[in-house]
């Protein structure tokens, strides 16, 4: 403080004593100088009060949590709860795992059922038709081999069956959904792919087929009156027929 007045007086172009009272310290500095270290004052007391507040806090909020414990001990009850929600946890996942299993095992049932339904509604709508038109029980299945990969079931039970049928305005063949009793006559119209297979085109006679071949009673080809280029052509243009014969061997 004494060397601050002394270097104010050097900076007037007055010549500094070698010593100084307080008495010599105008009275209008040393009041602003004690002002100023009574604010400094002020601050750091006001803020040693906001930590102090602050700290009493925070030691009620923990002795709240803690109620009195030691800390190593409200510490062991926390992890001993963490522990338990975790095993809550690997539960709840494994319990979820398990229902998605049982639902995907339900679900593949399901279509398996739905599958099998629709088959057999498939067979049977076919069949009732085939079944008296055929020129026997193998040529039968042979004709529901053929419909049923284009038949569907519709919501009502009833089948339709997806057929190559000529449209005229476009001059042209065209897929159309028809009934199985359609799609029986258009197979049993088209006598050069499939005329063996049925009653009406099979026989032309003495046991002879429309296609020149000899026949069995039941209507299909006789495999043992073959020759072998017959038995090549018959291959190659009409394997449905050999399926049946070697059926009724």
């Amino acid at each position: 403080m004494a060397d601050e007045v002394s270097n104010e007086v050097q900076n007037e172009g007055q010549e500094a004593p070698a010593t100084i009272s307080i008495k010599d310290i105008p009275e209008a500095e040393l009041n602003a100088f004690l002002a100023k270290h009574k604010r400094t004052l002020q601050t750091e007391l006001k803020q040693a009060k906001s930590e102090a507040k602050a700290y009493q806090t925070l030691k009620a909020q923990m002795d709240q949590i803690l109620e009195g414990r030691p800390l190593d001990e409200f510490r062991e009850e926390v992890e001993a709860n963490l522990s338990s929600l975790r095993n809550e946890k690997e539960q709840a996942e494994l319990k979820a795992a398990k229902q998605s299993k049982e639902l995907e095992r339900a679900t593949k049932q399901a279509q398996e059922y739905q599958t099998r339904y629709e088959r057999a509604q498939t067979t049977r709508a076919i069949s009732d038709v085939a079944g008296p038109k055929a020129v026997s029980t193998g040529a039968a299945e042979l004709i529901n081999q053929l419909l049923s990969p284009r038949s569907k079931v519709l919501d009502d039970g009833s089948v339709l069956v997806t057929m190559e049928v000529m449209d005229e305005d476009l001059g042209k063949k065209i897929p159309k959904d028809v009934t199985p009793a359609e799609a029986v006559a258009i197979l049993e119209s088209d006598v050069t792919n499939y005329g063996t297979l049925f009653k009406t085109t099979a026989h032309s006679g003495n046991g002879t087929s429309v296609d020149g071949l000899k026949r069995t009673p039941e209507g299909t080809v006789d495999i043992q009156k073959l020759s072998f280029k017959e038995f090549r052509e018959l291959e190659k243009n009409n394997p449905e027929a050999l399926l049946a014969a070697l059926g009724q061997k």
